[in-house]
């Protein structure tokens, strides 16, 4: 990851700060100040500003986060949706290595 042109991201929680801190990343906003609270109109409008400011093209996401949500601000915001796994959900026998390999690699493919 060390090689993107633009390493600030946005999520659609907290949880991958510690990904982003340790590889390099920003995450410069989270679309939920809390679990399980969808932003306010301000909040909104503050996300806005940020993915206009920061260039930002891409919001990740995750399988167990309301896509309705999601896409919403996906296509008001005019941001390809990237999903990040971060349980492993989708395959078996899937090491904890090779499950943070797979989203490095999803990261870079939507950053790049």
């Amino acid at each position: 990851l060390s090689n993107l042109p633009n390493k600030k991201i946005i999520t659609f929680h907290d949880g991958w700060r510690y990904l982003a801190r340790d590889y390099g990343l920003e995450v410069v906003a989270t679309l939920e100040s809390s679990e399980g609270n969808e932003p306010t109109p301000k909040r909104l409008a503050q996300l806005h500003k940020i993915v206009r400011d920061h260039q930002i093209k891409v919001l990740f996401t995750e399988p167990a986060v309301p896509q309705s949500l999601a896409e919403s601000i996906a296509h008001n915001f005019n941001l390809r949706l990237v999903p990040l796994d971060p349980l492993g959900s989708k395959k078996e026998n899937q090491t904890f290595i090779k499950l943070m390999l797979h989203n490095a690699d999803e990261i870079e493919e939507a950053l790049t």
